[in-house]
C-alpha cells in the first residue's frame, strides 16, 4: 500500500472514529431528552471526539513515545506567543468590530449596557481565552482538525481544498446537536456549511505560522464563540445583536479568509516540503 493510500485510510479512520466518539455521547441526550437539562456537560465531553480519535489512531501508528511527541508539539504554548494573542484576541476583536459596524450601519448603533457597566467585562475576556479554554469545545476539537486531518488533507489535496473537505466534515460532524434545543451554539447546518471552511482557512494559517502548534486555533475558536455569545447576549449591549447575526458573521469570516487566501497565495503558509 502506498504512502497516499495509507494517508487516506488514516483520514477515513480519523472522521469515522470522532463521528462515532462524539455522537454516541450527544445520541445519550437524544435518546434520554427529559435529563437534557442536567447532562448538558456532555455536549462539551462529546466535543472531545476529534482530540481522542487523534490520540487513538496516534498511539496505533506512533506508538507510546510518537504519540506524546505529537501531543506535545500540538499542544505547544511557549513558543509564537504573538500568534496565539492573534488568534484569541486579536482576530476575534477584528471580527467583532465590523460586526458592530455592519449591525450599526443596518440597524443603528447599538446601545451600551450600565447596569453593570459593560467595561466592566473586558478583564475577563482574555482570562476567559486564556485560561477556561480548557473546558471548551475548541480544546476538544482543534487538536484533531488541525493536529492531525489537516496535516494529512495537505499532504494529499492543495489547501484550498484540504479546508473545503475540513469545513464540510466538520459541519457534518456538528449534526447530532441540531436535535438538542440546549445547544447553546445551534445554527442552521446550510449556514455553518458556508462559513466553516472560512474558519478553516484562519485556523490552519495560525496553526502553520505557529509551527504546527494547535494552540493559536483553539484560542480563535473558542474566542470567536465568545465573541458570539458576547454580540447574542446582554453583558455588553442591552438588547442582543441578533438580526441577521450569522450572514454578517459568515461575511466577515471570508473577508479575512480571503485576505489570508490572497496574502498567502492560496497557501496559508503551508510549505509542502515539510
Amino acid at each position: 500500500m502506498n504512502i497516499k493510500n495509507i494517508q487516506t485510510k488514516q483520514l477515513a479512520l480519523f472522521f469515522l472514529l470522532a463521528y462515532l466518539i462524539s455522537w454516541l455521547i450527544w445520541g445519550t441526550i437524544i435518546i434520554f431528552p427529559e435529563t437534557m437539562g442536567e447532562m448538558y456537560f456532555l455536549i462539551i465531553i462529546g466535543a472531545f471526539g476529534p482530540f481522542a480519535a487523534a490520540i487513538i489512531l496516534n498511539r496505533r501508528q506512533n506508538g507510546r513515545e510518537g504519540t506524546k511527541k505529537w501531543r506535545q508539539r500540538i499542544l505547544s504554548i511557549k513558543k509564537h506567543i504573538r500568534w496565539h494573542l492573534l488568534g484569541g484576541l486579536g482576530i476575534p476583536l477584528v471580527i467583532a468590530l465590523i460586526h458592530i459596524g455592519f449591525y450599526s450601519i443596518t440597524q443603528g448603533l447599538p446601545e451600551l449596557q450600565t447596569d453593570p457597566p459593560w467595561y466592566w467585562l473586558l478583564p475577563a475576556i482574555p482570562i476567559n481565552v486564556f485560561v477556561v479554554f480548557i473546558y471548551s469545545s475548541a480544546f476538544g476539537e482543534e487538536p484533531g482538525w488541525q493536529g492531525y486531518a489537516m496535516p494529512k488533507l495537505l499532504k494529499q489535496f492543495t489547501p484550498i481544498t484540504s479546508v473545503f473537505l475540513l469545513g464540510f466534515l466538520w459541519t457534518l460532524w456538528h449534526l447530532p446537536l441540531q436535535f438538542i434545543p440546549i445547544w447553546s451554539g445551534k445554527e442552521p447546518l446550510h449556514i455553518m456549511l458556508l462559513y466553516t471552511p472560512a474558519l478553516a482557512v484562519i485556523s490552519t494559517w495560525l496553526t502553520q505560522k505557529a509551527d504546527g502548534s494547535v494552540m493559536p486555533a483553539v484560542f480563535f475558536h473558542y474566542a470567536t464563540n465568545l465573541y458570539g455569545n458576547y454580540l447574542l447576549g446582554t453583558d455588553i449591549f442591552v438588547e442582543p445583536l441578533v438580526t441577521h447575526f450569522s450572514w454578517i458573521k459568515t461575511i466577515i469570516y471570508w473577508l479575512i479568509a480571503t485576505t489570508i487566501i490572497i496574502k498567502t497565495k492560496g497557501r496559508f503558509g503551508f510549505n509542502s516540503r515539510d
